[in-house]
């Protein structure tokens, strides 16, 4: 039986203009998972901002093939839950990874499993 543990995930942190790594999946076993429960990009500003975040496989970059959310509107005020980071299953040493289309727009934060 495999044992599941919480994981810190990533922020609050806010998000800049230029990709920039949230959260990066342990290096220590070949055999690990690790599942993202939830991840949150709040808009904590009056004017509407659009994020993009990007899934990379370990060694790979952020580009137009690995992008997972794209130019997404969020409106002031708002709290989106990104639906296609749940459940999301991540391998040793993938990242998501991700941009505003202003500084310190967006704050967000994510949480998920070790499984």
């Amino acid at each position: 039986m495999s044992t599941v543990l919480p994981i810190m995930g990533w922020g609050p942190v806010q998000l800049g203009v230029s990709a920039s790594t949230l959260f990066t999946a342990p290096t220590g076993s070949s055999s690990a998972r690790y599942v993202i429960n939830r991840a949150v990009f709040t808009n904590v500003t009056a004017t509407a901002c659009t994020i993009t975040v990007y899934v990379v496989r370990s060694g790979g970059a952020a580009n137009a093939g690995t992008t997972v959310i794209s130019a997404y509107n969020v409106q002031p005020g708002e709290a989106y839950v990104a639906p296609e980071l749940a459940s999301l299953v991540l391998s040793a040493g993938d990242t998501i990874q991700a941009l505003a289309q202003t500084a310190t727009t967006i704050t967000t934060v994510g949480s998920g499993l070790s499984v």
